[in-house]
């Protein structure tokens, strides 16, 4: 029974990525979807036709829409390696996504123990946002590598791993650096009374570093383009406090409550309630352990500043991890050295999130139900190209209308 304890986390781990790489193989060779297909697939074209760049003006800034270039640069780097096969330039996000389960399970390990790890794996594999993303070309899944990297080096006091990793988040996607600042908040908080000032002082460059270097590619954005952040983005901030409230609330329903997850959510929070009761030491110990705020005040402080800013589920893919970590963190904290009874607990979980996973239609980018989407679009676009429509005036979508004049979209030859 111990030798199966061992090897049961590693096998959800190895059964996670199997899971992943058998559902997202059959829909590797479909076209670009939704903002994949405008204006992520814009930009990535044109710098594999003009050349990778992690420059500003790299591509139009109606393409880039003025993020970071870190992605463009190795997406569109990948892509002239492999060629023009679709099904091997989506390999790069599926890559990414698998080091996202892969370090996730490290993450969990570190904070308590492989079953954590394990669990947790487990869960994001059968998350329906973390499935459909794993395979477009976009930059969360790379913010979200970056920020469990992230928290992995600060776990192992990793300095310039945590640095590397840390830089690379904030040239991924401008949201990076609330990611960074989270994190370096969490940092003043647990030590600025544990030390001398001038020697704290200095313990916080691995913060400030990547800080000022992403600070030197806005600075280039400003000078070629005149602005700092993208016009069309600022103008989506909003500040009237109802919009702000309900915001907040469709983003902790999609993160908590949809597709099953709200089994998830009450599960950790009866758990850590029953701890609380009968075991006062443990979940003291485990408040305590400065990972678990960090972990939390992840969440609550993406969770606010996305309540700000344009709303797309997608965009908050790198919570998911850390939610299901801390999900994981609460089962074996109770049934502790009982390997085999929160495993079984956790793929009870896995099942009910998976079941409600493959049953989502929803024609959306965080829903499996988008393959379904670009088949109509496919049949819709042959069409067109059948009836030779290419050439005249029809009423269209605004992406439909992308996907039939440019072939970055790769609905045409």
């Amino acid at each position: 029974m111990k030798l199966s304890s061992k090897f049961l986390p590693i096998g959800l781990l190895i059964t996670s990525v199997i899971l992943l790489i058998v559902k997202k193989t059959p829909v590797l060779n479909l076209p670009h979807y939704w903002d994949e297909a405008f204006p992520y697939s814009y930009a990535i074209g044109h710098m594999s036709q003009n050349g990778s760049s992690l420059l500003s003006d790299g591509a139009p800034s109606l393409y880039t829409t003025g993020h970071p270039l870190l992605y463009y640069f190795m997406q569109s780097s990948w892509n002239n390696i492999v060629g023009n096969i679709l099904w091997m330039e989506r390999l790069f996000p599926m890559i990414t996504s698998i080091l996202i389960l892969i370090f996730t399970y490290l993450v969990g390990k570190k904070l308590h123990s492989k079953s954590v790890g394990g669990i947790a794996t487990i869960l994001l594999s059968t998350q329906s946002s973390f499935l459909s993303q794993a395979s477009f070309q976009l930059p969360e899944t790379m913010l979200t590598l970056f920020l469990l990297m992230s928290i992995y080096y600060i776990l192992t006091n990793k300095k310039w791993g945590f640095v590397l990793v840390a830089t690379g988040m904030v040239f991924t996607k401008e949201t990076g650096v609330i990611l960074l600042f989270i994190l370096f908040l969490n940092f003043l908080i647990n030590n600025y009374n544990k030390t001398e000032l001038i020697p704290f002082i200095k313990s916080t460059w691995i913060y400030i570093t990547p800080i000022a270097l992403n600070f030197l590619f806005y600075l280039h954005q400003y000078y070629v383009q005149g602005w700092f952040l993208f016009p069309r983005h600022t103008g989506f901030i909003i500040s009237e406090i109802d919009s702000v409230l309900g915001q907040f609330k469709r983003y902790f329903a999609n993160l908590f409550i949809f597709e099953g997850r709200n089994m998830i959510f009450f599960t950790m929070l009866i758990i850590t309630t029953i701890i609380g009761i009968s075991k006062w030491r443990a979940i003291k110990k485990l408040t305590f352990n400065h990972s678990i705020p960090l972990l939390i005040s992840l969440i609550l402080g993406f969770l606010i500043f996305s309540a700000f800013n344009f709303y797309s589920d997608r965009y908050i893919l790198c919570l998911f991890p850390i939610f299901v970590i801390l999900a994981s963190l609460s089962i074996n904290t109770l049934f502790k050295k009982r390997v085999w009874i929160s495993s079984a607990l956790g793929l009870g979980l896995t099942l009910i999130t998976f079941t409600k996973s493959c049953t989502n239609s929803k024609p959306t980018d965080h829903s499996l139900g988008y393959s379904d989407a670009v088949c109509t679009q496919m049949n819709a676009i042959n069409y067109c190209v059948n009836m030779e429509w290419q050439n005249k005036s029809i009423q269209t979508s605004f992406l439909m209308s992308k996907n039939l004049t440019s072939h970055y979209p790769r609905y045409l030859k």
